[in-house]
């Protein structure tokens, strides 16, 4: 209902707002430029109020349960015994966007890149959270780590805003350097093949440009 109501308001605000202040002049009604400019300032602010409210309905659940699942199974950075693969908390956090992104997809697909970019920014915030809390590595841990990350980063694509790169960016940097080249494939070999079996799942993160 929220998506209904908030593309109701960008169809007016874009179509029938300018068309209904060119009528009023036209057909000589007392008005003036500061009555146009309130008129849209007010629907501007029922748009960000109505866009906001969606997503803290859809948003707030997905960067809520990244906590748990970074710690799902009493995980320990310290103690991993290997390197897991991506783990199940980062495949989480994609399907949980894409399925906010086939609810847009569907009935207002225009905002789809402002929706997409905003879930990530908060999750990369929540991200950055997390591993800022982390005290220890062990040497998978260490790997397990750079894994998660760069995958998520990977993933997002065409959507990867500045702000939400930025933060990426220094969550890894919060995570030690890799040793040495073996390490360095290890990473790369689990990131092929992250991408190989979520490919279906990450064509959802090539942005069509459809709008704004």
């Amino acid at each position: 209902m929220l998506l209904v109501i908030l593309g109701n308001c960008t169809f007016t605000k874009k179509n029938i707002l300018p068309r209904l202040l060119e009528s009023f002049q036209k057909h000589g009604y007392p008005t003036d430029e500061s009555v146009g400019q309130e008129t849209l300032y007010n629907f501007e602010q029922l748009d960000h109020f109505l866009f906001h409210s969606y997503m803290e309905l859809k948003c707030d659940p997905v960067v809520g349960a990244i906590e748990q699942g970074v710690y799902a199974g009493r995980f320990d950075w310290s103690t991993c015994p290997r390197v897991l693969g991506v783990r199940s908390y980062i495949k989480e956090i994609l399907i949980g966007i894409i399925a906010v992104h086939s609810e847009v997809y569907s009935v207002l697909p225009s905002i789809i890149d402002r929706s997409v970019q905003h879930m990530i920014e908060a999750i990369s915030d929540e991200i950055l959270r997390l591993f800022s809390c982390i005290e220890r590595y062990g040497h998978y841990g260490n790997l397990q780590a750079r894994v998660d990350v760069e995958a998520l980063k990977l993933a997002f694509g065409s959507f990867l805003s500045e702000a939400a790169k930025n933060t990426l960016t220094e969550t890894l940097e919060l995570i030690p350097a890799l040793k040495n080249q073996k390490d360095n494939r290890v990473v790369e070999e689990e990131l092929n093949i992250f991408q190989r079996k979520m490919k279906f799942y990450l064509m959802c993160f090539k942005s069509e440009q459809i709008g704004g």
